[in-house]
């Protein structure tokens, strides 16, 4: 697609007419547009697609065009984890080093590396592990601490666009649980690390941040700091059409209790409070009267479908370079070759369930499809199996009876594992499959 964009870009010699048509097609599609957009993504494990895609964008410039480009990340501050260990890192490597003590922060290592590398990794190890659920690393785990989800922490994230962005608690974590940083710099103090000393507020470790990786500059102007007040007011994080305080607690008393004050935000978790301009980064909800929901969000920005008053909340830590001199990547990869009882097996994420979270709450559990296997027409054919029917293949270090399902779009020699976000780390690789055994009952 790019060499058909611009001339100069590298080509791809030996393609089928098929393929050529349909580059020249798309080509001429994301040139005839007035704002191409190009998305990409991670999921595949293929670089060499990044790398195509980033081409793709290069020669729309090239061709004076003025295109986006997005690479989708598989989890919220995916990116944010990146440009931390700066491509140097990985949990394979992680766990090669035999530490003797290993500390894991709210993550399941099942979800991120083989079962045989885990174990090796952690057999004269003493495990610590920060979480708010269960999962199979805090079974195993020496130590388990209690860390605030989500909804009872704040912080930062790093979105997909490179933006750094603020979030606050809307719950009050109850007494015993703390932010794992909480928990992290508390073990610190009592391991006599002096450094650690003034790093009580989620300013103070953004700065420290700042200071260490040169990537986090701009991460202090994220959002207000904990005592911004607008004429000596805290922002008020509820609607004044809000209630039920005394409701949410009347199974323990009729009496409503003091609401919290919070120490590390801006807010007050009420409908006290400032109401009026606040900083896009602080505004808890859009509202407005005569409006339906959300549909408000229009009065808040400076046009329809444009930047908030006052400017997008967060801080981009990647930030675009027209000036800069885009080189096209050369190293173009073999073609796909469909191996002999050999499936090329990639993972088709789904909407609905992949997420880990999302698949602990039964209801979202129960409706869910189950996992699939998704095969060409022609392979399925091949194996004697038609969709709805059981395929048994290895997973990692797992044997698993898929059913089948069809996708024609699928190219003949490549497997889709549907369903199986938790194994991402198993793929892409060759899996040989074969008719499920019967189950005797």
């Amino acid at each position: 697609m790019a060499a058909r964009i611009d001339p100069a870009a590298p080509d791809v010699p030996d393609i089928t007419e098929d393929l050529a048509a349909a580059a020249r097609e798309i080509a001429e599609a994301l040139l005839a547009a007035p704002n191409p957009l190009v998305v990409s993504g991670v999921e595949s494990g293929e670089e060499s697609i990044i790398r195509a895609a980033a081409n793709i964008a290069a020669a729309l410039r090239a061709r004076g065009k003025t295109p986006a480009l997005l690479l989708n990340v598989p989890e919220c501050n995916s990116l944010g984890l990146a440009l931390m260990a700066a491509g140097e890192a990985s949990v394979e490597t992680a766990l090669a080093r035999r530490a003797s003590l290993v500390i894991v922060i709210e993550n399941d290592l099942d979800r991120r590396a083989p079962a045989a590398a885990i174990e090796a990794g952690l057999a004269a190890a003493r495990l610590v592990v920060l979480d708010h659920s269960d999962s199979p690393t805090t079974r195993r785990a020496d130590l388990v601490l209690p860390a605030a989800s989500f909804a009872e922490a704040e912080g930062t994230l790093v979105s997909a666009e490179g933006r750094a962005q603020r979030f606050y608690p809307p719950i009050i974590a109850e007494d015993g649980i703390a932010e794992s940083w909480r928990w992290l710099v508390a073990a610190a103090r009592t391991a006599g690390l002096d450094a650690c000393e003034g790093l009580t507020t989620i300013e103070a470790i953004a700065a420290a941040l700042a200071a260490a990786m040169p990537r986090f500059a701009g991460l202090p102007a994220v959002a207000p700091p904990a005592d911004f007040r607008v004429v000596g007011s805290r922002i008020a994080s509820e609607t004044r059409r809000y209630s039920g305080r005394t409701a949410i607690d009347a199974g323990r008393s009729v009496h409503e209790p003091m609401p919290p004050v919070p120490a590390d935000s801006p807010f007050s978790a009420t409908m006290e409070g400032h109401h009026g301009t606040i900083p896009p980064a602080l505004r808890p909800v859009f509202w407005a009267p005569g409006w339906n929901s959300v549909q408000s969000l229009n009065r808040f920005q400076a046009e329809i479908d444009g930047p908030l008053k006052g400017g997008d909340p967060g801080v981009r830590l990647l930030e675009a370079r027209p000036d800069a001199t885009l080189r096209y990547d050369a190293t173009i990869p073999a073609a796909f070759s469909p191996r002999l009882d050999e499936w090329r097996a990639v993972l088709l994420p789904r909407v609905f369930n992949d997420d880990e979270q999302a698949g602990r709450a039964p209801a979202i559990r129960d409706r869910a499809a189950p996992p699939a296997l998704v095969l060409n027409a022609a392979d399925a054919a091949s194996l004697g199996v038609a969709a709805g029917q059981p395929v048994s293949c290895a997973i990692g270090d797992a044997r698993e009876d898929l059913a089948v399902e069809i996708d024609p779009a699928l190219p003949r020699g490549v497997v889709g594992l549907a369903g199986l976000a938790q194994t991402a780390h198993a793929v892409p690789a060759w899996l040989r499959l074969r008719p499920a055994e019967p189950k005797v009952s």
